[in-house]
């Protein structure tokens, strides 16, 4: 089973490559910037997390942390939701590593 900074560092980089595709996309009205802008909130959020052993708690307190970085980007001027979504791409991320880990765990 792969550490959990293994596992951050992989959605960590998964979202710098995400980032890097829609900041140069070509959309109108700054939509790019905003994804790109809700990526970097839920990175910011996901860096400054304490690492705990067990992946799943990480994981679980992981969501918590971008949840919290959604009320924020949700305040800011995004009435489209494009942050949001850019945001939400990570969060995937995050669920679909602490999926995998649950059922590694139980296996």
């Amino acid at each position: 089973m792969k550490g959990v900074d293994e596992l951050r560092r992989e959605i960590l980089d998964a979202a710098e490559a995400e980032r890097g595709r829609v900041r140069f996309a070509d959309r109108p009205f700054g939509q790019s910037k905003k994804i790109a802008t809700g990526i970097d909130a839920a990175r910011a959020a996901l860096e400054e997390l304490p690492l705990d052993p067990d992946p799943v708690a990480f994981f679980d307190r992981a969501l918590v942390a971008l949840e919290e970085a959604r009320a924020r980007v949700a305040r800011e001027d995004d009435e489209d939701g494009w942050a949001l979504g850019g945001l939400a791409w990570v969060r995937g991320r995050v669920e679909e590593a602490r999926a995998r880990a649950a059922k590694e765990r139980s296996s």
